[in-house]
């Protein structure tokens, strides 16, 4: 396994493998050791390329639109000459998978645990913006990651915890996601 991060985008990653390209792209919280698991199971049998989003794991970046976040994506894959890749998006993730598609030559995407709609999510992140980058932070932040049920995830690829989020100052951005919608 290779690990680096591309200068220009600030997106850290891991490829390792040979053969079809697949971009395995983590949801909000999370960052690209979620995929360890599946990466492990495919062996090498393809090449997985899973990158770390704005704002979480080793990339750098604040907030960030998910157009750009697909451009970005794009441009690291330019980087490693990858063309046409399965791009595998979990949660929010899955409209960065989605928007990379529409913009980009793929072999497919595969949208993990996510609605094609996000609309609906994006407006509740807008209606709790002012609590997320207030003192009410902890509190609103802690009902939303109960309810995506992180206890359920085994202890090596669980996600930091809350008590190392940050809150920004700018746009819609939630806790130390980097992305806003």
């Amino acid at each position: 396994m290779a690990t680096a991060t591309h200068p220009k985008t600030g997106l850290a990653y891991d490829i390792e493998g040979t053969g079809t390209p697949v971009v395995l792209l983590h949801g909000m919280t999370f960052d690209r050791r979620t995929w360890r698991p599946v990466v492990d199971e495919l062996d090498g049998a393809v090449t997985s390329i899973a990158v770390d989003l704005p704002g979480h794991g080793g990339s750098s970046a604040g907030p960030t639109r998910l157009d750009d976040v697909a451009e970005a994506i794009h441009r690291l894959l330019e980087s490693l000459g990858v063309e046409r890749p399965v791009v595998v998006g979990h949660s929010m993730a899955a409209a960065v998978a989605g928007l990379y598609a529409s913009a980009h030559p793929a072999r497919g995407i595969l949208l993990v645990d996510q609605a094609t709609e996000v609309l609906p999510f994006a407006r509740m992140l807008h209606r709790i913006a002012p609590m997320l980058h207030g003192p009410a932070f902890h509190q609103v932040w802690s009902n939303i990651e109960k309810s995506l049920g992180l206890d359920r995830i085994p202890d090596p690829t669980r996600p930091a915890r809350s008590s190392s989020a940050r809150t920004g100052s700018s746009g819609t951005s939630c806790s130390d996601t980097g992305i806003r919608s």
